[in-house]
């Protein structure tokens, strides 16, 4: 069984940085993302050696409505290259 957890957990980086011991000593090995945190966290992600494999909350703070919204289309397949260059492999 793969253990993760998500990154909406977490306020700040310190918050994630405070606890990343504790989640590796129970071992949880991954986190799950959002856009809105990829550049922030995934310095601190790295730094502790968990794996960022997965994003949620794609539309959150986008602009994009819904999934019918017109923009939606483009905002996903301009993303898509950018979220895999983070290791993203599974979109929630």
């Amino acid at each position: 069984m793969k253990l993760g957890i998500s990154l909406l957990a977490f306020d700040t980086v310190e918050d994630f940085i405070s606890t990343a011991p504790l989640l590796k000593s129970l071992g949880i090995n991954y986190v799950e993302s959002t856009p809105t945190k990829l550049n922030t966290f995934t310095p601190a992600v790295k730094e502790f050696g968990f794996e960022q494999k997965s994003l949620q909350s794609l539309l959150y703070q986008s602009g994009v409505e819904d999934f019918l919204d017109p923009e939606f289309k483009s905002f996903f397949f301009n993303n898509l290259p950018v979220w895999k260059s983070y290791g993203i492999d599974t979109l929630v």
